[in-house]
């Protein structure tokens, strides 16, 4: 199969959970795609990778970040997945704003910002012993 070339608004995001607990691990999904729909990665015969930048933010209209944000992002460029990992320790309604770099033209991902709600968690009371 012969793919174009790497479009980032076509990129298509997900999340692998909407909903998390407060504490847990949420994980957002990044698969590269060409304007026709088709997976972009080294084993279609492409070695083109793109710079992400990932933003938390309150509002889907603002791209001003939180700064209490635990994030992780892996880049699989043999399959043309970028994983975003956050860890959130507050509960509230999201957005995650995802802008990208290809051949340094910054811009946002297709449908980008992905909204997401964290719930409170498991609240554990621990005791001081004196």
């Amino acid at each position: 199969m012969v793919v174009g070339a790497l479009t980032i608004s076509a990129c298509i995001g997900y999340w692998v959970s909407k909903t998390v607990k407060a504490g847990s691990l949420a994980q957002f999904t990044v698969i590269y795609m060409d304007s026709f729909g088709n997976n972009v990665s080294m084993a279609t015969g492409s070695e083109e990778t793109i710079s992400m930048m990932a933003n938390i933010s309150l509002s889907k209209d603002s791209i001003i970040g939180l700064s209490n944000i635990d994030m992780k992002i892996v880049t699989m460029s043999a399959l043309g997945v970028v994983n975003i990992y956050l860890n959130i320790t507050t509960a509230g309604e999201y957005y995650l704003h995802i802008l990208a770099s290809s051949s340094g033209k910054m811009m946002a991902l297709g449908n980008s910002p992905f909204f997401f709600k964290v719930n409170p968690g498991n609240f554990i009371a621990s005791f001081w012993k004196k």
